[in-house]
Order: C-alpha cells, then sequence, then structure tokens
C-alpha cells in the first residue's frame, strides 16, 4: 500500500515525530492533528530505512506493523476497498478479509519503502473536505530533485486519532486500484480466490 520503493519510481518508526508531551504517546497521538499523523508516517518510514538500510521486507515488517495501525485506519479502508460487495459478507468472511487487507498493506510498505538514502518528505498542507475528512498534501523529494506527490485522506473515528483512509500517489487513488482489482477476482475466481490472491501477493511481498 502506498508509494514505490524508491523516489525514482512511482505506484501508504514510530515516534520521531510524537508531540513532545507529559501526556503517554497513545494519548499524545490522539490529541494530534491530521498533519502529525501523515508526519508521523513519513518520519517513521525514514527512520527506520536510516536505522535499517539493508533489512528485508520481512525484517522491516514487524517494526512497520505498529506504525501503520496506529496511522491507518485499516478496517475503515478495507471496507471502502471492498465496496458494495463488503455488505454480502457474514463476519467470520468480513474478519478474513480485512485480516488480509491489513497484513498485504504492511507488507507492501515493507518492500516499497526501501532505499530512501538523501530523500525526505516535503513540508505538509491541509485542507477540510466533506463529511469531517481532511486531505493533507505533501512530497518525497529525492537527491536528484525529483518528486512523488502524495495526498493523503484522513477521518478522525470517535475518540481515536486521526487516521489515513486513502493515499493518492501522482493523483491516482490506492483504493481505487485496489477495489479494481478486487472486484476482477471475485469476478474470474469467486471469494476463495480473492482470499488466495491476496495471501500470494502479501507472502511473495513479506518473503
Amino acid at each position: 500500500m502506498g508509494p514505490p520503493r524508491n523516489a525514482s519510481a512511482i505506484p501508504w518508526l514510530l515516534g520521531a515525530l510524537l508531540l513532545q508531551s507529559s501526556l503517554p504517546a497513545s494519548a499524545a497521538a490522539s490529541q494530534a492533528g491530521p498533519e502529525a499523523a501523515v508526519q508521523r508516517l513519513q518520519q517513521g518510514l525514514l527512520e527506520l530505512d536510516r536505522s535499517a538500510p539493508d533489512a528485508s521486507p520481512a525484517q522491516r515488517y514487524p517494526r512497520l506493523d505498529p506504525l501503520i495501525r496506529s496511522t491507518h485506519d485499516l478496517d475503515y479502508m478495507a471496507r471502502l476497498a471492498l465496496g458494495p460487495e463488503w455488505e454480502l459478507l457474514d463476519q467470520a468472511q468480513r474478519a478474513q478479509f480485512t485480516d488480509l487487507f491489513a497484513r498485504l498493506g504492511i507488507a507492501s510498505y515493507a518492500e516499497r519503502f526501501r532505499g530512501l538514502a538523501g530523500e525526505r518528505f516535503s513540508a505538509t498542507s491541509e485542507r477540510e473536505l466533506r463529511g469531517g475528512r481532511v486531505e493533507v498534501r505533501s512530497a518525497l523529494q529525492s537527491a536528484d530533485g525529483s518528486s512523488v506527490a502524495f495526498v493523503y485522506v484522513l477521518h478522525q473515528p470517535p475518540g481515536q486519532g486521526w487516521r489515513i483512509i486513502n493515499i493518492l500517489a501522482e493523483g491516482v487513488s490506492e483504493l481505487a486500484l485496489q477495489r479494481a482489482e478486487y472486484r476482477r477476482v471475485l469476478a474470474d475466481r469467486g471469494w476463495d480466490g480473492l482470499l488466495q490472491h491476496m495471501r500470494d501477493k502479501s507472502d511473495l511481498v513479506d518473503s
């Protein structure tokens, strides 16, 4: 989920930008704004790559897991990615899909955000959207002067901090791509085929 492996290729740790406060980290994060949530994600990705530049995706995965889960609303994103078909699933199927969706998203971050030496994220800006959502814009700047533009869409679930629910890289929506992919696989291979398709992709990225 999210951007490509480095800033020159295109298609979504903890704590360096957590608010400095006497509050516990979880409480501070819940009170931070949408820009802070995006910056926490970005800084975490850069910190991991700098501290373990040679780590494999499988080694990165457990370190990325808490960062991605604390900055993304993965359950909500899973429902959006599946679209109307979500309503046709029973509770067990929803749990299966959500688990695989989260696993694949984290594994994708572990694979794509590598080799970021000399790269940095630009300052962010935010804009309010309808329905209580907020759009945060940023860019990944490479050492050669090229950049990849990102738009993060966030919402704030009741009693929680701001969470990312979609990412657009160079204007392309990650959720739109996923929804098209999942619908195609569902039509061709059915529900069990979709789950296996997701397992195969996450295993490939996380190997």
